[in-house]
């Protein structure tokens, strides 16, 4: 942070520079003086005890509290504040560390991984948004819903008949009408080609006559 007479610049956590005019500044949040909490919010199935849950916390605590990575920067124990509502998926439990100025971030992350490990142990797992849908088998607009089963057509002897192969054995046989069309078709007129070759040969006073 770096304040001049007329503005006041802020560093971002990406790095970049804000600077801002006091004119503009209505409120001021500070988040490095004295101390910070790391508060966290613990999503877990509705068939989850949340004893267990809280028991669970509890421990990811004191193992923060005994990691000298860690212990320096957390001031007081985890608090556990218990179930803070229901959502519509998940139960949410909430708890708190109060730690160092500036450190709530890295304490959070910490516990987010050692309370997930926590949880695979215990085969609890972590609820995702999703939707169930029943459906009443005997419902009208059901799929196949009074639907039987096609086993065709069956001859005398109870054994199935198979459409395609009995068409396939079947004569073919020509109908009377379809021999009277047969019959009755004219026959193929000759072309204008073949009119003039004929008359031509035909003709008076060809080489044929002549001999």
């Amino acid at each position: 942070m770096d304040l001049t007479i007329r503005t006041v610049r802020l560093r971002d956590g990406q790095g970049a520079v804000h600077t801002i005019p006091f004119s503009q500044i209505k409120i001021v949040k500070n988040l490095s003086r004295d101390f910070a909490n790391a508060v966290f919010e613990v999503r877990v199935p509705f068939s989850v005890d949340l004893e267990d849950v809280s028991r669970m916390i509890v421990e990811v605590g004191a193992d923060l509290q005994r990691d000298f990575r860690l212990r320096k920067e957390i001031l007081a124990p985890v608090e556990v504040w218990g179930l803070d509502r229901f959502e519509a998926n998940w139960m949410v439990v909430k708890a708190q560390i109060k730690t160092r100025p500036l450190q709530q971030w890295s304490v959070a992350r910490a516990f987010n991984a050692r309370l997930k490990r926590k949880m695979d142990e215990a085969g609890i797992e972590i609820p995702v948004p999703h939707m169930r849908l029943h459906t009443p088998p005997n419902a009208p607009n059901a799929p196949n819903a009074g639907a039987q089963p096609d086993d065709g057509d069956q001859d005398e002897s109870g054994q199935g008949i198979d459409a395609n192969s009995e068409r396939r054995r079947r004569p073919t046989s020509t109908t009377p009408l379809e021999q009277r069309a047969f019959k009755e078709s004219p026959a193929p007129q000759p072309t204008a080609g073949q009119k003039g070759s004929k008359s031509s040969t035909d003709s008076p006073g060809s080489d044929t006559d002549r001999l």
